[in-house]
Formats: structure tokens, sequence, C-alpha cells
């Protein structure tokens, strides 16, 4: 999972506006596909957009196949895939696994379970209403429930918005990833 995949607005902070009471946050079922493939282009489209070294794109074939690996990994990894839902449309989504430390990890790090959102995203209409907070508090307390000590999130970094996001949630930084083309 690449870390360019995680946006919000920093309006996601504030409840507001009445698209939200008619949303509702649930499990991800088989039948979502064809939306939930959709909604993740989107996504890659707006990372796309905002990517300054135009690293990012979306091929034709990038909706099916990063759902079905998405998918594939949540169901492996002990996850869960939560989507919002309004009027039968979705308009966001959030995503966590529980990863396993390694032998090696734990000579280096404090021995942990370790949660992991992989995803996060609320379509940009409906942003500002509470609904990235709602799904963050859901895969959080699923999390902690599953018995995880720590969550890693990371975030593609001209997603400004989604970094502030997450540092109000609590989130510090611990790692950086520097790129260089050449």
């Amino acid at each position: 999972m690449s870390p360019h995949r995680l946006c919000l607005s920093a309006d996601e902070q504030r409840f507001e506006g009445n698209k939200s009471m008619n949303t509702t946050i649930r499990d991800y079922q088989n039948s979502d596909f064809d939306q939930f493939v959709k909604i993740n282009e989107d996504f890659q489209d707006y990372l796309v957009v905002i990517d300054p070294l135009k690293r990012c794109r979306r091929l034709p074939e990038f909706g099916k196949r990063y759902v079905q690996r998405m998918v594939e990994r949540v169901n492996k990894e002990q996850g869960k895939l939560l989507v919002a839902e309004n009027g039968g449309k979705l308009i966001g989504f959030g995503t966590t696994v529980i990863e396993e430390q390694t032998e090696d990890d734990k000579l280096e790090t404090v021995e942990s379970k370790i949660g992991h959102v992989i995803e996060l995203y609320v379509d940009e209409e409906y942003r500002g209403q509470g609904i990235g907070k709602q799904l963050m508090a859901e895969l959080e307390t699923y999390l902690r429930t599953e018995g995880c000590t720590v969550i890693l999130i990371e975030v593609f970094s001209p997603n400004t918005n989604a970094y502030e996001f997450y540092k109000n949630f609590g989130y510090q930084d611990r790692m950086v990833t520097m790129i260089k083309v050449i």
C-alpha cells in the first residue's frame, strides 16, 4: 500500500451541514464493489492532481485491481473495511489491517500489536461534515478491541489537509520517506 493514498479535507474536523445526518458508516459488502471501484478511482485522480512531482497516475485497470487487492489484504490481515453511504451512494471509506511484527522487528522496536490505517477518504462534496471523523473513530475502536497498542498511518506529503486531520486526531510524526527523481 503506498502512502500517497490518504486524503481528507481540513474541514473534516467540523460537524456541520445536514448531508451527514443521512450518512451510514457500515462494513463493506461485495455488492458495493462497483461503487467502491469508482470512489477509489476518484481518490486516485485527486492524488494525481496534487502530486507536485507528477509521479502518480491512474491507468484504466487501476480501480478494479486496487479494490481486489485491498479486499484480499483486509481479509488476510484481520482488517476492517468501512464505507460511508448516503442515499445509496458510497461517499467515503476507511480501511485498516493488523500487522504482525517479525522477530527482527522486535529486536529494534518495542513489541507491539500494530494497527495500520491504510486508507481514509471522503468525497469532496461531503467533506466538512464529520464523516472522516466518524470513519476514523470506528477504525480506531476496531483496532482497540482487537488489542492493538499502536496505530500507523502514512500520508502523502502534498496532502497537508490529511496531515493536519491526523495531527488533530493525536497522531505524531514518526518516519519520513523522501524521493529524488534522477
